[in-house]
């Protein structure tokens, strides 16, 4: 043996004889280190966001969704120093967009704004395109707001109370328009009829805007739609609100009375939120939310969201999982009482 290897193995034993389990540790940190999975892993949560990211939207442009997922798409775009773009996808109760978003890479560059529909589909639909559970992972709870009844000037009702003895009088000859079957205005009028023994006549519409012009024009008895979309005409006399669905008056509508009022237990708030695909980086998840609670605390957010009707949340990932989960339990419990047996 060389005098140069006899002085490299000299070296090698007082390491290991200094180090010890610490040597072992080096080794193994190193080896970590070098991992090429890791090291992708990392340098891809490092370069985030690398490209333009987009917010899918499963409505229509133009409602209460489409406006919040604007006001966020400008602030992110922002605060990660690239393009954000909101894209429509509407169709099927929000599944044609849901289902589009969890067959894209697990990346983190595309969000779906999620409602309420989400928990109610499992009920609805004995087969979906995706587990919801499974398919996504949950980001923040963006907001929360109530619906409001409220019927055409023709109809003889001023008070909740008016409205139940009138409807109770008539079973299954007043209508009341929805943007859709599934809806959390369509739920929320069925937890309304089995609470209050009464019997409605539900015409789902393709969105909220022709839904609008039918009640406008005196073909339909009531509707239940976000408030933003009726207060225009409240205010111009062409509707008359009756009550919202919560459990207690809203900040954005003190003035109308809250069906938990009158009907003890009752509340069914919609709700929105922001969803990725499940597989996205746990650091990539990380970012996104905490620069969306920044965001959803700005003092303009806010306001435009009260302006909406809407109260801002902007929880946690993990909050905003439990909270769906609670809220399909609800709502399958909830249609199953009702009567409403999922689709094949």
């Amino acid at each position: 043996m060389t005098a140069d290897a006899r002085a490299r193995l000299r070296i090698a034993a007082a390491v290991a004889g200094v180090a010890g389990v610490a040597g072992v540790a080096v080794v193994l940190l190193v080896g970590v280190a070098y991992s090429p999975a890791l090291l992708a892993q990392g340098a891809g949560a490092a370069a985030f966001p690398s490209r333009p990211l987009r917010i899918i939207v499963p409505f229509t442009p133009g409602g209460g969704l489409d406006g919040q997922a604007r006001v966020l798409g400008d602030r992110l775009s922002s605060a990660l120093g690239q393009p954000v773009n909101v894209e429509n996808r509407p169709g099927a109760a929000t599944i044609v967009g849901t289902e589009y978003v969890v067959r894209l890479p697990a990346d983190g560059h595309t969000l779906l704004m999620v409602t309420t529909v989400i928990a109610i589909n499992p009920a609805l639909h004995a087969r979906l395109p995706y587990d919801a559970e499974r398919d996504l992972t949950p980001l923040m709870l963006l907001s929360t707001s109530p619906l409001l009844l409220a019927v055409h000037p023709s109809v003889p009702v001023k008070t909740l109370p008016d409205f139940v003895k009138f409807a109770r009088a008539r079973p299954g000859e007043l209508s009341y328009a929805t943007a859709g079957t599934g809806t959390a205005a369509h739920v929320a009028m069925e937890l309304l009829q089995t609470m209050t023994d009464t019997r409605l006549v539900h015409v789902p519409y393709k969105g909220i805007g022709p839904a609008m012009g039918d009640i406008l024009g005196g073909h339909m008895s009531m509707i239940i739609t976000a408030p933003f979309g009726l207060m225009s005409h409240i205010r111009a006399g062409k509707l008359r609100p009756v009550a919202v669905t919560t459990a207690r008056r809203t900040p954005a509508l003190p003035e109308v009375p809250a069906i938990g009022e009158h009907v003890n237990g009752y509340e069914a708030t919609a709700w929105q939120g922001i969803a990725l695909r499940a597989g996205t980086p746990p650091e990539i998840v990380a970012r996104l939310s905490g620069e969306l609670i920044r965001i959803v605390k700005l003092p303009d957010v806010n306001e435009r969201m009260l302006a909406d009707g809407s109260a801002v949340v902007g929880d946690t990932p993990g909050e905003f999982s439990s909270f769906i989960r609670s809220e399909t339990t609800k709502w399958v419990k909830v249609l199953r009482a009702a009567g409403v047996k999922p689709e094949a």
